[in-house]
């Protein structure tokens, strides 16, 4: 029978953090009142020499303005369709490196680097910008995330329902509760006993308002009710890179392991209960001890999957 709970694969090379190292690939594809059967799609490739500020992309972004927003390992790129607009450390940038963008309100951008980040508006006060053209980059301002070079190493940007921003760093968490104003960030720690996060690199938000966060000591979610608990189905040593909450509600998350994903406990369920990620299967164990780890894993797993049956109307994952 299959598992609703079970997903685990062994990324090649270590690490599961999805880090692309890819040249941007668009689909140019005509959709038109005719059903898209399985075929091959025409694909069209960018790169540096078509414009792209660098080959490596981190990031893509689809704005609410019809624009791809593209994180480069040399600058920030914006896609019309037609051209690139590149964005650098001339251009105001804090780093050259970009790792994240979301866009905080229409028009509105947040740009993570490795020394700090950035605001780009469509709107802001020219006066406290830099490098504003009519056609060219919109005006950017940069901002210190911390009072280190740790804070401002910034990995991960997430704005979520109520508006708020959270910012995954090397040295944690941080958020920004206005990010249309001018901005303030508070560091965010867990809740005793547990200590600091360590690096953050991993966010994503839940449909009931949970954070879910990445960090180098685990797994761990902030309840709507702002308190901040440990999933201890990932130890406290393993390193959580990407994560992502799927339409079903299940949390997809990258380690050093591989790829797992689960059905999570609702918040507020007995502790017994309510560090259920699902049973965790791997499916590309390469040695004895990571198999026994999961086989270990699996039962532990199994018993909280009793307790809290995954919902009918999620399809098994393949």
């Amino acid at each position: 029978m299959t598992s609703h709970w079970t997903a685990r694969a062994r990324a090649p090379g270590g690490l599961g953090t999805i880090t692309p190292c890819l040249a941007a690939a668009i689909v140019m594809a005509a959709f038109s009142s005719v059903i898209l059967r399985a075929e091959r799609l025409p694909f069209r490739i960018y790169n540096a020499s078509q414009g792209l500020a660098h080959d490596r992309i981190r990031c893509v972004l689809a704005d609410s303005r019809g624009f791809l927003w593209f994180c480069t390992a040399d600058g920030l790129s914006r896609f019309d369709g037609a051209r690139f607009v590149n964005y650098g450390v001339e251009q105001g940038l804090p780093h050259p490196e970009v790792n994240a963008i979301v866009e905080a309100g229409p028009g509105v951008y947040w740009v993570a680097t490795e020394r700090g980040v950035a605001r780009l508006s469509a709107f802001a006060d020219s006066s406290k910008t830099r490098h504003a053209t009519a056609d060219g980059p919109l005006p950017l301002t940069m901002y210190p995330v911390g009072p280190d070079e740790a804070a401002n190493n910034v990995f991960r940007l997430i704005v979520d329902r109520a508006g708020r921003m959270w910012i995954g760093t090397a040295a944690g968490l941080f958020l920004l509760e206005a990010p249309l104003v001018e901005p303030r960030f508070r560091r965010v720690d867990p809740d005793p006993p547990f200590a600091p996060f360590g690096p953050v690199e991993g966010l994503a938000e839940g449909a009931d308002g949970t954070l879910w966060i990445g960090t180098s000591s685990g797994l761990f979610r902030r309840l709507p009710s702002g308190r901040v608990v440990r999933e201890p189905i990932f130890n406290s040593t393993e390193e959580i890179g990407r994560l992502a909450v799927d339409r079903a509600g299940r949390i997809w998350a990258s380690s050093g392991s591989g790829l797992s994903v689960g059905w999570p406990a609702p918040a507020g369920s007995p502790p017994n209960a309510a560090s259920a990620l699902g049973m965790m299967l791997d499916v590309g164990a390469n040695s004895r001890k990571n198999a026994s780890t999961h086989k270990l894993r699996q039962r532990q797993a199994a018993i909280r999957m009793r307790m809290i049956p995954a919902p009918n109307t999620i399809p098994p994952t393949s």
